[in-house]
């Protein structure tokens, strides 16, 4: 039998024999006992004998930890149990791509007594948040004929401190003009902005067009409009003892303009002089 120095894989490794058993003889006599055997010479050898490198597989291993994580921030590490015929010291394990969500990688390799590496993969999940109208201010808006409302962005806190900024878009219960009204808010598609930390929106999750909550003590006032008289031309008129003006002998005119959302406002308009005397350059 032959036995190595030691077990570590290496070069000019020294081999020890010994005579271990004189097994038997074989030909015209089988007697063992006619013959006395030993090793001849050195028993210690050491011509080029070499205990080469284990490459390592997935098979050295009982299990590999590829559970999935949920983003945290910080870097995501993974185990793995070695079979009792690989040493602990022999192999190292490393993860990358491990703080952001997606796919992350495992890497296993060889050191030591071993060499060549293998991978696997994990997953890390986005972090889900739950929006709430926390930090929604009060709207008001002038009556433009619908329910929107300018979109309003909250604070929410992430997980290792980072801050999100989350946009809301806002739905009044009414398009008309009131006070104390109430608005339903809901999330919008990539409304999500992370401003420090990984600086990374995909590291977190919310269902878009899903209601956060309502807000009260909203407001729409009335749109101003202002009719614009130098287009009304009345008649000059003969003294009649009255302050009217007309329009086609009528005391009154039909006018109309254009409101909010196509919708068109109309009105009548009246005009008197200044007084009822004869004369030119008259004010109305």
């Amino acid at each position: 039998t032959g036995a190595y120095e030691d077990a570590s894989a290496g070069t000019d490794k020294k081999v020890t024999y010994l005579l271990k058993s004189f097994d038997s003889v074989t030909g015209s006599n089988t007697n063992k006992d006619n013959y006395s055997l030993s090793l001849d010479g050195d028993k210690n050898f050491t011509n080029n004998n070499i205990i080469s490198k284990r490459t390592i597989t997935s098979s050295d291993f009982e299990t590999i930890d590829t559970t999935s994580e949920t983003y945290t921030g910080l870097e995501h590490t993974k185990t793995v149990t070695n079979k009792e015929t690989l040493e602990e010291g022999d192999f190292k394990v490393e993860t990358s791509n491990n703080i952001d969500a997606g796919e992350a990688t495992i890497t296993v390799s060889g050191i030591n007594n071993c060499d060549g590496s293998f991978t696997s993969k994990f997953t890390i999940l986005p972090y889900a948040i739950t929006p709430s109208t926390n930090g929604v201010v009060a709207a008001s808006k002038e009556y433009d004929g619908t329910t929107s409302t300018e979109n309003q962005t909250v604070t929410i806190t992430g997980v290792n401190d980072e801050e999100l900024k989350l946009t809301l878009s806002g739905t009044y219960e009414s398009k008309d003009a009131a006070n104390g009204l109430s608005i339903t808010w809901k999330t919008i598609s990539d409304g999500l902005t992370v401003t420090n930390g990984q600086m990374n929106a995909a590291n977190y999750s919310y269902t878009a067009g899903e209601t956060v909550g309502t807000t009260t003590g909203n407001s729409i006032t009335p749109k101003e409009i202002k009719a614009d008289l130098t287009s009304l031309e009345y008649e000059t008129k003969t003294y009649d003892g009255n302050t009217k003006a007309l329009w086609d002998s009528n005391d009154s005119k039909s006018c109309s303009l254009s409101g909010a959302d196509g919708e068109t406002l109309n009105y009548t308009v009246t005009g008197a002089y200044e007084d009822a005397s004869a004369g030119t350059d008259k004010k109305v």
